[in-house]
């Protein structure tokens, strides 16, 4: 009889558990903020990246001589000619 009881008051606490274990879980709208939240933190991270880079690059133009820019602008000319008539790499080449 008292393993009777017992069976009655878990079955009935399992039960119970099931009905409310949808409140225990996160809302779906609540998990999607967090998601479009982070993936906005990581693009303005990415942005604020480039911008950075960016302005290195410029302060490194600012701070060289004529002669040196001069020299600097030929070779990314030649670097970009280079990089655009580059053949295509093996797996490319071969499956077309």
């Amino acid at each position: 009889m008292l393993k009777r009881k017992h069976f009655i008051y878990l079955l009935s606490i399992a039960g119970f558990l099931l009905i409310s274990g949808e409140g225990f879980a996160q809302s779906k709208s609540t998990a999607e903020k967090k998601q479009k939240e982070a993936e906005k933190r990581k693009l303005e991270q990415k942005a604020e990246e480039a911008a950075f880079i960016e302005e290195s690059r410029k302060h490194t133009r600012d701070i060289q001589d004529k002669k040196t820019k001069k020299r600097m602008k030929k070779s990314a000319k030649k670097a970009r000619r280079n990089r655009e008539n580059k053949r295509g790499g093996f797996f490319k080449r071969i499956f077309k």
